[in-house]
């Protein structure tokens, strides 16, 4: 019996650790593409503002909780045109739209939050996304991703990054020779 015990827990260590590695990659996935958002806006010359809009809206799916105060509805009533519509509001009214993420709150303490650095002044556009502290299933793993440098924040939780760079069409079609 004892060693069933220790062949379960075993099991359920792998399934749990598996799960985590699903979770890391597609949250991977969402900063990538929310990066390559931010910094196609960027190259095509749109303001700041909007570009962080735009990529904030890409990383939806890696933004925790919808704690919306408007329009809000249960996760399994939202269809993708709800969804849409959440994202168009966001991109038209920005904060005065009730759109809002759990990780989007700006207070940067030892919760989750998104942010993002960007750079448009140059002949390629850069920009990135960061999610700090992101939640772990097992606790225990936050350990072993601390091992690998690449997959930690500063504060030396496990953090996700996405980056992109990308030529900017805006500075050679706006500079004047």
């Amino acid at each position: 019996m004892l060693e069933g015990l220790f062949g379960v827990l075993f099991l359920l260590f792998v399934l749990f650790s598996m799960l985590q590695i699903f979770i890391w990659v597609g949250r991977q996935m969402a900063l990538d593409y929310s990066s390559f958002y931010g910094a196609k806006g960027l190259s095509l010359g749109y303001a700041a503002e909007i570009t962080r809009k735009a990529a904030r809206v890409a990383a939806m799916s890696a933004s925790g909780k919808d704690i919306s105060t408007s329009y809000k509805m249960p996760l399994t009533n939202q269809s993708v045109s709800q969804l849409r519509n959440q994202a168009e509001r966001y991109m038209r009214m920005g904060e005065g739209s009730g759109v809002n993420y759990e990780y989007w709150q700006g207070d940067f303490g030892a919760r989750p939050h998104l942010r993002f650095d960007f750079s448009p002044f140059t002949e390629t556009t850069y920009f990135s996304t960061w999610l700090d502290n992101p939640s772990m299933l097992i606790p225990a793993l936050e350990r072993v991703m601390n091992l690998c440098s690449a997959c930690t924040s500063k504060s030396g939780a496990p953090a996700r990054i996405g980056e992109v760079r990308m030529y900017n069409y805006a500075k050679r079609l706006l500079d004047e020779d």
